[in-house]
């Protein structure tokens, strides 16, 4: 039985690949050459209420691939006080 699981953001293309993980993993390690140097990252840092999430808002607005890794992880700051989401 072949159990397939797709995690898809918003944003970010997705694709099941034929063949199994043996394939899955031949297919890594060809895109680890080639890859890398055709796609431009950007990290975005600063002080805790620096504007860095609006500034994530702002580039997906626009048309950028964004990943807000502490919006994945619903991630709360202390500073906030108490909210009603579950962090």
């Amino acid at each position: 039985t072949l159990c397939v699981c797709v995690c898809v953001l918003p944003g970010f293309e997705t694709s099941i690949l034929e063949g199994g993980y043996k394939n899955y993993r031949a297919q890594v390690q060809e895109q680890l050459v080639t890859l890398p140097p055709k796609i431009e990252f950007r990290v975005l840092t600063g002080p805790t209420g620096s504007g860095k999430t609006e500034i994530l808002y702002h580039m997906t607005a626009q048309g950028h691939q964004v990943l807000d890794l502490e919006g994945l992880a619903m991630h709360r700051g202390s500073v906030l006080g108490s909210w009603d989401e579950p962090q």
